[in-house]
């Protein structure tokens, strides 16, 4: 069962970590974000996204 979807910036795209559980515990890395995310909001899971994905990044 899939339990939570972390967001990460790798380079200048976006990928995520998808953990499940069951009788073992299986990480899946580096999978796409836009299907991660999607996944996660289909089944209602919580996506972890880090304060510094979602801020604007200032230019001066």
């Amino acid at each position: 069962m899939l339990v939570k979807v972390k967001v990460y910036e790798s380079g200048q795209v976006l990928r995520a970590n998808l953990y499940f559980t069951g009788k073992k515990e299986l990480v899946l890395r580096n999978y796409r974000a836009s299907d991660a995310m999607a996944l996660a909001a289909f089944y209602n899971i919580p996506i972890l996204v880090r304060k510094s994905l979602l801020k604007e990044k200032m230019e001066a």
